[in-house]
């Protein structure tokens, strides 16, 4: 819809609901958020890609893959933080727009009971609707391409939320069901069906649809598959045992050799680098788009040693959190990722230097590290820069710094 027609127009009295100064959705400033960030190892928008946007065929276009690598939460947070650093307001009406339609095909293909419509908790389930509705009205008078034409997607889209209105009514207050997923009622079920009762015959009049839907039901329940095979057990030979244990006795010293050789090769490997110690002066040769990027990512590392090392204290574990007033400079991409209030964590300054001051270093033997065959990189890089952990007052009565082997 929007790599065909490149713009689309929003109703002014939505613009102005939503605080927008631009009513334009337009693919371009996807565009520029894609070259902006091409320079830079680490990106806020992953999953974007140059195919995504440009798709070369209309059987990629169809994919689900290829709209959700534009269309996601990481894109929209790439495009408020570019709006923000270019000082171009702009964007910010594409973000709306991806977050609409984003948090709208979540509802619709949900399969879980995260956003599983309920009367249990009206709040969540109010919210939930008004969206479907609100979506709807976006896309029942906004005006796509240069002329404006109407188009099927917005007939398309205007019609499910209809019927999943319904349905949800029906479920919920006439069955008395205690939750309902949307994503029950989704298509891909369906053409699986359809596929199946159109294989022979393309177009298959009500007779044929009836038999081939009871064959295909039937063939569905039915399963005569044995467990066992005919092949009987091979007698066993003691001459072919005896050669088996020489091929393994053999097989082991080699590999013996071969590790000792392995371990000599790394010795003389891990002599040869030198690892210059990254000071506050060179942090910022990492540009700063990067670095709450960078922040993010600690967060999520400090996160995953919680959840994997349950011998972590409490205190090993608050030692690497924030606790200065109001936010952490660079933590406003894990703000934006929240969908809750502190539901994702924020890192101390000192942890945040220290694994940005890890990058730097990583980064200056990248080229280095790529052409070693026989050392251990992580158990070498781990040990190298212990130094990036001083001053940071982390406990070490787990000694959580080192990762666990």
């Amino acid at each position: 819809m929007l790599e065909n027609q490149e713009i689309i127009s929003l109703p002014q009295s939505i613009v102005e609901s939503q605080g927008l100064s631009h009513p334009f959705v337009e693919v371009k400033h996807i565009e520029e958020l894609l070259h902006h960030e091409k320079k830079f190892e680490f990106k806020i928008a992953n999953k974007l890609k140059e195919s995504s946007l440009r798709v070369k065929n209309h059987f990629s276009a169809m994919k689900v893959s290829t709209a959700r690598s534009v269309i996601c939460r990481r894109t929209v947070i790439g495009l408020n933080v570019y709006a923000k650093t270019t000082a171009n307001s702009k964007p910010l009406t594409t973000a709306f727009f991806i977050s609409l339609v984003q948090h709208w095909f979540d509802l619709v293909t949900n399969r879980s009971s995260k956003l599983a419509l309920s009367k249990k908790n009206e709040d969540a389930y109010n919210k939930a609707i008004e969206h479907l509705q609100f979506t709807a009205h976006v896309f029942q008078h906004m005006k796509i391409g240069t002329k404006g034409h109407w188009k099927p997607v917005q007939t398309g889209l205007l019609m499910v939320v209809e019927c999943l209105l319904l349905l949800q009514n029906y479920f919920l207050n006439e069955v008395g069901l205690p939750f309902l997923l949307l994503g029950r009622f989704t298509q891909d079920f369906l053409e699986n069906l359809f596929s199946l009762l159109r294989f022979r015959q393309p177009v298959p009049n009500a007779i044929h649809l009836k038999h081939n839907l009871k064959i295909i039901t039937l063939s569905q329940l039915c399963n005569n598959t044995k467990r066992n095979t005919n092949y009987e057990r091979d007698v066993d030979n003691t001459e072919v045992e005896n050669i088996k244990n020489d091929f393994l006795q053999y097989s082991k010293t080699l590999v013996i050799a071969r590790q000792r050789e392995e371990n000599l090769n790394a010795f003389f490997e891990t002599c040869s680098i030198h690892v210059p110690q990254v000071t506050g002066n060179q942090m910022h040769s990492i540009d700063t788009w990067e670095w709450p990027i960078i922040y993010d990512i600690a967060g999520s590392v400090v996160h995953s040693i919680k959840c994997t090392n349950m011998t972590v204290c409490d205190n090993c574990f608050t030692s690497v959190l924030w606790k200065g007033e109001g936010h952490h400079p660079y933590s406003f991409i894990v703000k934006m990722r929240s969908y809750k209030e502190n539901s994702l964590l924020c890192v101390s300054d000192s942890c945040f230097k220290a694994i940005l001051k890890t990058e730097i270093t990583f980064r200056n033997l990248a080229d280095t590290l790529i052409q070693l065959k026989d050392m251990n990189i992580v158990q070498f890089l781990t040990a190298e820069v212990q130094y990036v952990w001083k001053g940071a007052n982390i406990p070490l009565c787990h000694n959580i710094r080192v990762p666990k082997s």
